[in-house]
């Protein structure tokens, strides 16, 4: 995994101060495909319309 600076997902860990690592199975191969190659830059709205919903986990730390 690699977190370059010019990356929206650098950015939210940074602001938010969480990083977690989510290893997907085979079934979510087209969801990670699809969020994988398009950019938050170049498409603010791809979580939206790819219905990804992101949360925080409780006691966590």
């Amino acid at each position: 995994m690699v977190l370059d600076k010019s990356t929206m997902t650098r950015q939210i860990i940074e602001q938010s101060g969480y990083f977690v690592l989510q290893v997907p199975t085979y079934k979510q191969i087209d969801l990670v495909y699809q969020l994988g190659t398009t950019s938050l830059h170049g498409m603010p709205n791809k979580l939206e319309q790819s219905g990804v919903k992101l949360f925080y986990l409780e006691d966590s730390e």
